[in-house]
């Protein structure tokens, strides 16, 4: 059975009010084109009328940072107020850096003898208990603003307090939104990957690290110590320094380099245990204890004088610049920013660790003069994982993960019946007829002339997702019983084409089901 969450008790006929009825059904795929697994319930819309609209959009003002979406002159007002509800769902996650997409759907029930207003809604989720704590806290805020009792720095304290344990770490938020702006599929795999695009355009990511990355790559980029030499030795500016293991290394090494001098962990970076501009051995000596505290090495580095820039590269481009001391951010294709030269160093000390997602911190006394011809300047460190890139970087980045589009293949979705014998036989024909280098069903997934290439999966669903992540299949299959796709959802949410079988051939208690189907897959009746 699915996971279900019970909302809230529901009272027929009173007004006011915004309820969810029964229970929410979680999915474990897709439905109504929604980018994302859904959860799926019934809400019921009182007669709330335009001043509880109004304080409800009042209350969101003070609740979630993202403006309230517009309305047409013409929408009626339950609908405004499912809407809001919906929006709020979202809004409160994506500010806890859940990565859920603005899309839901909603559709008016027939109208229920007690007056409200009732709705079909099939929301996005990332993480249940974070769609579960958003889910209850709507409610929550919305029937404080409706009765006047709503606490807003409460209400923020509480969403804190629910969904902080499901935030998104590092950049994948950043990541799951851009990909959405693109419509490309994606999917969390474990606490720390996810699979963008769908059969040979997928990639696996960590952050910004991708499947096609060297490992050795992202190790030579931790050591900072490994990452200068390598510098040096192909000509750019890497920095002189020295691996220490102990206060006494760390002085004789500032007395040899010459004072000043920089001490930082050779193995950490985000500026954690690092001291500058140091003057004095007693500072040295103090500031290799608190290296060494984060670090198993600890670098001794003749200090360069200038400001830090942070450029970050992709595929040989620098397509980002701000300055560290006081985040400015500069434009990397003006020369008076950023001369030509620099720009380049920063992209060849990129391609040098073969790195093609880079940030690179680059010292130098004036960014909009070439450091060949001027003082010269100093790459202080090249990180494989930058914390931070603009939007478009992200999109640039995915786009050029997945193939240059949305990282979709052919994929077409076909509905038959549960008669395993009926199954077999559309599987066998579909995989020697040519059309697909893939088919998958429960039983398992079928390449070409019919030869099984798995075991058997829990439902069809769940096929479908496994063939959608080979890398070996550009056009692809995908059969379900409506039963499967009214249960588990779809592996994907939109197909080049779905197929239904005759109805004739479905048995009696899956008509009804097959109707779900249809609404779930999109299909118009």
């Amino acid at each position: 059975m699915n996971p279900t969450v019970l909302l809230t008790g529901y009272t027929p006929g009173v007004t006011g009010t915004f309820v969810g009825v029964g229970e929410w059904r979680y999915l474990g795929g897709m439905a109504f084109g929604l980018q994302q697994p859904c959860v799926i319930g019934e809400l019921a819309v009182g007669d709330v009328g335009a001043a509880g609209l109004d304080r409800i959009v009042q209350a969101l003002a003070g609740v979630v940072d993202e403006p309230c979406p517009a309305f047409g002159a013409a929408e009626p007002a339950a609908m405004r107020g499912a809407r809001l509800w919906a929006f709020a769902y979202g809004a409160v996650q994506r500010a806890h850096r859940i990565a859920v997409s603005e899309a839901c759907h909603l559709c008016e029930l027939a109208a229920a003898p007690t007056g409200e207003t009732r709705f079909e809604v099939a929301l996005p989720y990332v993480r249940r208990p974070a769609s579960v704590a958003a889910l209850r806290w709507v409610a929550a805020v919305f029937h404080g603003a409706l009765d006047g009792t709503l606490d807003a720095a409460l209400a923020r304290q509480t969403a804190a307090d629910s969904l902080k344990s499901t935030e998104a770490a590092g950049n994948r938020f950043q990541v799951l939104r851009s990909a959405q702006r693109l419509g490309i599929p994606c999917h969390a795999w474990g606490e720390q990957f996810v699979v963008f695009g769908t059969g040979h355009y997928s990639r696996w990511a960590n952050n910004f690290i991708s499947d096609r990355t060297s490992s050795i790559s992202v190790t030579l980029a931790k050591r900072k110590s490994q990452t200068a030499a390598l510098l040096r030795r192909v000509g750019l500016p890497g920095s002189d320094n020295a691996v220490v293991q102990s206060r006494e290394e760390a002085v004789e090494a500032a007395r040899r380099l010459g004072l000043p001098v920089v001490v930082k962990p050779d193995e950490r970076g985000k500026g954690r245990g690092v001291a500058r501009a140091l003057r004095d051995e007693s500072a040295v000596g103090a500031a290799y204890d608190a290296a060494a505290a984060v670090s198993r090495q600890v670098l001794v580095e003749r200090w360069f004088a200038g400001t830090t820039y942070r450029l970050n590269v992709l595929n040989g481009r620098v397509n980002g610049v701000t300055r560290r001391d006081n985040h400015t951010e500069l434009d990397p294709g003006d020369p008076a920013c950023v001369h030509p030269d620099n720009a380049r160093l920063a992209a060849d000390a990129a391609a040098i660790l073969q790195l093609d997602v880079a940030s690179v911190d680059l010292v130098i006394e004036d960014i909009g003069r070439s450091w060949l011809l001027e003082a010269g300047a100093l790459v202080c460190e090249v990180d494989a994982q930058p914390q931070v890139l603009r939007p478009s970087a992200i999109d640039e980045m995915l786009r050029d993960w997945v193939g240059g589009g949305d990282g979709r293949i052919h994929a077409e979705l076909f509905v038959w019946p549960e008669d395993a014998a009926l199954r077999e036989a559309q599987v066998l024909s579909l995989a020697q007829s040519g059309a697909f280098d893939a088919v998958s069903h429960a039983a398992g997934i079928c390449m070409p002339g019919g030869v099984r290439a798995t075991a058997a999966f829990a439902d069809g669903m769940a096929a479908g997702r496994a063939l959608l992540m080979r890398t070996d299949v550009g056009r692809a299959a995908c059969v379900m019983t409506p039963r499967e796709i009214v249960t588990c959802g779809l592996p994907l949410d939109r197909w080049q084409a779905v197929h239904i079988a005759s109805e004739p051939l479905f048995a009696p208690d899956e008509g009804a089901l097959l109707e779900i189907a249809r609404q779930f897959a999109a299909v118009p009746t």
